[in-house]
């Protein structure tokens, strides 16, 4: 039987993260191969990862990327169990390896990005390792990608660790494109234009509007006009440009963005939240 050494046991653990135990009983198993002691782990963290896989991960971290001049935005989520290990460097360099990869492929849904490949190593298999060794599940959530179209640009806001946001605008400055960030952080709009809520979710909370008014007294007709009231303001909670401005609760987004003159529009923006 192969002689497995202290230094092809710290080779080991560098190269998976295992702990000395682990890595010599591995390196015994494997008669001192190194790449069948490698599976050998992996196996292991395999099958300690499956009993993680359904445990909550609602903390973690969320990054953003704005590269090639803010032509080019990239906003990643990954999740985990507790504070303290989105906190851990090895945690912390799986998400920023993630952003990287969704800016140099161009690939912008969580699954795609499971299955790009980083020296070798497919991403899903990375995050399986990270699991068995820090201890806790691990999921990617969401990643957004934007691309600027001409005269446009992608500007990016984190709040307290916890909101990340990604606009595209064009034809505005970069201190209004700010303000528009901030405004989506705070006020967690799900739509850009009223055209884009879903009719069905409209009816819905008509539905509801009305079976409130069942028992007033009042006409329809009335009843009526309360229900497209309501209406109206939930569309005004949840359409960005139909929001009031953060910074002047009399203005509209979509006034602020005409009084800004020229061609300044917002085109997309994503935003995500940990846990939400």
């Amino acid at each position: 039987m192969t002689e497995i050494t202290t230094a092809m046991v710290k080779e080991l653990r560098e190269a998976t993260g295992a702990g000395i135990l682990e890595s010599r009983n591995a390196l015994r198993e494997a008669d001192g191969n190194f790449d069948q002691a490698v599976q050998l782990l992996r196996e292991r963290g395999l099958s300690k990862a499956a009993k993680k896989a359904d445990r909550t991960a609602n903390q973690g971290v969320i990054i953003c990327r704005i590269e090639n001049e803010a032509t080019l935005g990239a906003m990643v989520e990954l999740n985990c169990e507790t504070d303290f290990v989105a906190r851990n460097e090895r945690f912390q360099e799986l998400a920023n390896l993630v952003a990287d990869l969704v800016v140099a492929t161009g690939v912008d849904t969580a699954d795609e990005v499971l299955e790009l490949k980083a020296d070798g190593r497919a991403v899903k298999d990375l995050i399986t390792d990270a699991v068995a060794v820090i201890g806790e599940n691990i999921q990617l959530r969401r990643v957004s990608r934007f691309e600027a179209a001409p005269g446009g640009f992608i500007t990016s806001y984190i709040h307290a660790g916890r909101i990340g946001v990604l606009v595209e605008i064009t034809g505005a400055d970069e201190t209004l494109a700010h303000d528009l960030a901030l405004q989506i952080a705070a006020s967690n709009p799900r739509y850009l234009v009223t055209d884009e809520v879903p009719e069905a979710m409209l009816e819905a909370e008509r539905h509801i509007y009305w079976a409130q008014l069942a028992d007033d007294p009042k006409p329809d007709t009335v009843k009526a006009r309360i229900v497209d009231g309501r209406v109206d303001k939930y569309l005004e909670e949840i359409v960005l440009l139909r929001q009031p401005y953060i910074k002047d609760l009399g203005k509209s987004i979509e006034q602020v963005l005409k009084e800004a003159g020229g061609n300044v529009a917002v085109r997309r923006f994503a935003r995500f939240e940990l846990g939400a």
